[in-house]
C-alpha cells in the first residue's frame, strides 16, 4: 500500500455520470456533465451536473493531482472535513451571488461520497471574507451545526453505476419535493461510522510508509513482530498492521474524549491548530502523554491505552495528517458522543466490516449465528459467560444484549439506555480471552462503550493464551476497585461458568506456536490419546485446534453448563471425528449438531457446523 493513488477520482465520477445524460429522474432531465465548471474569479468546480434549466443541480468536489516523490497522485483527504466541505460550499456561495442557486454539493474521494443540501439562507452562514481569501476551513461559520442540519448522506462507493444513479435519484427527488429531506437523512450513528472509517482510510497509508518503507518492516518493528509471532502465532502483513494501528490510534482518541468528561481528564484539544505541535512525531508523543494520564488518573483502562505492538505506531511527516488528527478531535467534540448513549456500542460493533475483519486475520461470525448460540446457551440473568477466543467481541456483545434483556425484562431494541448498575453487573458476568492485542482491544472498547455515559473499568478481557489458563486458577483482573481503604487488586477465578461460547481459531496443529502446542500436550495428552485424537503427534489427518479447545473448555463449565460454538465441520468426514464424537457423548448431552452447507466465512475450504452441548456427568442422562 502506498499513498500514491493510481485512480483519478474526478475522471471516474464524470465518466459514470456521463451515462445518465439526457435521462429523466423524478421529472428532472440531466442535460450535461460539465468538468471544471467556472464558478467565478478563476475558480472552477471539479464537476457540475446540469439540469434542464441550464443550471447545476449539484457540484462535486474531489481533489487535484499533485506530485509526491515523482508520482502524480490524488491528494488524500477526508470528505467531511471543514476545509473540503468549505471549498464546495464556497463555490455554491459565489454562484448564488451571481443568481445561480445550486441546491446540492458533494465531496468525494476514491472510496466515499458525502452529500449536502445547500440552505436558501446560505449567505448568512458563510464567511465571505474567508471565501475571498480562499481560507476554506473558515468558510462555514458554525461548521458542525451546518453538518447536522444539511448532511444528507455519507456513504462508501466503488464507482458503480448503481451508486451514482441512486445519487441522482435522491437529489432530484428532494429537489422536486422542495427539499423535503428528512426521510433521506441517515441516522447519526451511521454518519459517525463513515466519519471514523474515513479517518482510518486516510491515515493508514501514512502509517504504512512510516513502518514499512519500501514495503518491508523497519528493523526494530520486524524484530518485535518476530517475537510477537512466536508468542501468538500471528504475523501481520505491513498493510494489515498499518490498518490495525490506525484503528487503535483512533479508538484511543475517541475513548479518551469520552473519559475526559467523566474523570475530569486534561482536555484533549486540536494540538496542531493550537500551535502545541508542528510535526507528526510530536503529535504522537503528545497523544501518548494524554493516554498515559488517562491510565494514571482513572487507575485503569490499560487494555485500551496500552496496546503492545500497536503502541509503536509512526507517521510520515505530512501537514495534512496533522490537520486530520485535529479534525478527528474536533469531530468527537462536536458529536459529544456520550449523548448518543448505547448507540456508540453499535458504532463499535459495525465499525469494521466483516470482510475487513477477515482481511485483518479474524473470522467474523455473522450476527445471526452468534445470536442463536447465545440465546440457547444463556438461560438466566445471572449466568457467568466465557468466550475464550473473543476476537473483536461478537459473541460477548450478543451475550451483553441477552443478559440486559433478561435483567430488564424487555427486548434489547426497546432498551434506550442500560442503567449504570445493570451495565456493571453484566460486565462482571462476561469474561473474554484473546492472544492478540488488536481483537482484545476491540472487545474492551465494544463492551465499555455499551454504556458511554458511564464507561466501566471493570471489563474482564484477558490478553492470554487460552491454554495457559487452568480451571480454578486465580488471575489478577485487568482493573482495580476502589474501597474505603484505597485501591485494591481483584483476583478472578476461572471456574464454574454457566456458559462457554465462541468461534475457536481455525488453525491446524502445524500452524500454532510451539509454546501453545506444549501447553495442550501437557494438559490434554492423555485425553487425546484415549479418544484416538493423538494424530497431533503421529501424523495423518490432523485435527484442528478446535478439538483440544473444546476439551479444555469442558473443564471450565459447571455441571449443567452449556457450550455453544461454531467450528469447522471437517471432523464430520474423518476417522478422528469418531473419537471426537465419543468424547462429546461421554461428557455432554448433545442437544444439536447443525451442519451448515453454506460457506459463511470468506475462505472456500472452511465449512462450518454449530455444536450445542450441555455438560453432564450422569451417563444415564447423557444417553
Amino acid at each position: 500500500m502506498r499513498i500514491h493513488q493510481e485512480i483519478n477520482v474526478e475522471d471516474r465520477i464524470k465518466e459514470i455520470l456521463e451515462r445518465f445524460k439526457n435521462q429523466k429522474f423524478n421529472g428532472v432531465t440531466i442535460i450535461d456533465i460539465e468538468r471544471q465548471y467556472l464558478v467565478g474569479d478563476s475558480r472552477r468546480a471539479d464537476i457540475a451536473v446540469i439540469k434542464d434549466d441550464g443550471k447545476p443541480i449539484i457540484i462535486i468536489e474531489t481533489k487535484k493531482k499533485y506530485e509526491v516523490k515523482g508520482y502524480s497522485t490524488e491528494r488524500r483527504f477526508i470528505p467531511t472535513s471543514e476545509k473540503v466541505v468549505g471549498q464546495a460550499v464556497a463555490y455554491a456561495a459565489i454562484l448564488k451571488i451571481k443568481g445561480i442557486y445550486v441546491p446540492f454539493v458533494a465531496t468525494a474521494n476514491d472510496s466515499q461520497l458525502v452529500l449536502f443540501m445547500i440552505p436558501e439562507n446560505l449567505e448568512e452562514i458563510v464567511d465571505h471574507e474567508a471565501i475571498k481569501e480562499r481560507e476554506y476551513g473558515r468558510v462555514i461559520k458554525r461548521f458542525y451545526e451546518f453538518r447536522q442540519k444539511n448532511l444528507i448522506l455519507h456513504r462508501p462507493h466503488n464507482f458503480s453505476e448503481e451508486f451514482f444513479k441512486d445519487l441522482l435519484d435522491t437529489i432530484t427527488g428532494i429537489y422536486v419535493k422542495k427539499y423535503g429531506v428528512e426521510e433521506k437523512k441517515q441516522e447519526i450513528h451511521w454518519i459517525l461510522i463513515e466519519d471514523l472509517r474515513s479517518f482510518v482510510d486516510f491515515i493508514t497509508p501514512f502509517i504504512y510508509q512510516a513502518i514499512a518503507p519500501n514495503d518491508k518492516f523497519k528493523e526494530d518493528i520486524a524484530k518485535n513482530l518476530k517475537e510477537y509471532s512466536i508468542k501468538t502465532g500471528y504475523s501481520p502483513t505491513p498493510e494489515g498492521l498499518s490498518r490495525e494501528m490506525a484503528y487503535v490510534l483512533m479508538n484511543k482518541i475517541v475513548f479518551y474524549k469520552v473519559l475526559e468528561r467523566y474523570y475530569k481528564l486534561p482536555p484533549l484539544e486540536p494540538l496542531y491548530s493550537k500551535g502545541l505541535v508542528n510535526t507528526c512525531s510530536k503529535y504522537l508523543e503528545k497523544l501518548k502523554e494524554f493516554f498515559d494520564k488517562a491510565v494514571k488518573l482513572t487507575k485503569d483502562f490499560e487494555l485500551i491505552f496500552k496496546t503492545g505492538i500497536y503502541d509503536a505506531v509512526e507517521l510520515i511527516e505530512n501537514k495534512e495528517v496533522l490537520e486530520v488528527l485535529d479534525w478527528l478531535i474536533r469531530l468527537i467534540d462536536a458529536y459529544k458522543i456520550e449523548r448518543l448513549g448505547d448507540i456508540v456500542g453499535f458504532i463499535y460493533e459495525d465499525l469494521i466490516p466483516g470482510e475487513e475483519r477477515h482481511a485483518l486475520g479474524q473470522f467474523y461470525t455473522p450476527k445471526p449465528i452468534a445470536e442463536l448460540i447465545v440465546k440457547w446457551c444463556i438461560r438466566s440473568p445471572d449466568d457467568k459467560v466465557l468466550d475464550p477466543g473473543c476476537g473483536s467481541g461478537t459473541f460477548l456483545v450478543e451475550a451483553y444484549k441477552r443478559l440486559a434483556e433478561m435483567k430488564l425484562k424487555r427486548s434489547f431494541s426497546e432498551i434506550r439506555h442500560v442503567p449504570e448498575d445493570v451495565h456493571r453487573q453484566i460486565l462482571n458476568q462476561l469474561y473474554g480471552i484473546d492472544i492478540n492485542e488488536f481483537p482484545a482491544h476491540l472487545t474492551a472498547m465494544n463492551l465499555a462503550m455499551k454504556n458511554v455515559r458511564a464507561p466501566s473499568t471493570e471489563t474482564n478481557i484477558f490478553l492470554r493464551d487460552y491454554f495457559t489458563i487452568r480451571p480454578h486458577y486465580k488471575i489478577l483482573a485487568p482493573y482495580v476497585i476502589k474501597t474505603p481503604e484505597g485501591e485494591k487488586s481483584v483476583e478472578v477465578i476461572f471456574e464454574d461458568f454457566d456458559t462457554v461460547i465462541g468461534n475457536p481459531p481455525y488453525t491446524r496443529w502445524t500452524e500454532i506456536s510451539e509454546n501453545t502446542r506444549q501447553e495442550i500436550l501437557k494438559l490434554h495428552n492423555k485425553t487425546l490419546r484415549n479418544y484416538g485424537l493423538h494424530k497431533f503427534i503421529t501424523g495423518g489427518a490432523i485435527p484442528g485446534i478446535y478439538i483440544p479447545w473444546i476439551i479444555h473448555s469442558k473443564d471450565f463449565l459447571k455441571e449443567g453448563g452449556r457450550l455453544g460454538m461454531i467450528i469447522s465441520d471437517s471432523w464430520l468426514q474423518t476417522e478422528y471425528g469418531i473419537g471426537f464424537l465419543k468424547f462429546l457423548a461421554d461428557n455432554f448431552k448433545i442437544h444439536a449438531i447443525i451442519d451448515i452447507s453454506h460457506r459463511i466465512f470468506p475462505v472456500p475450504l472452511i465449512g462450518t457446523c454449530i455444536i450445542l452441548l450441555e455438560k453432564c456427568l450422569e451417563s444415564k442422562e447423557r444417553d
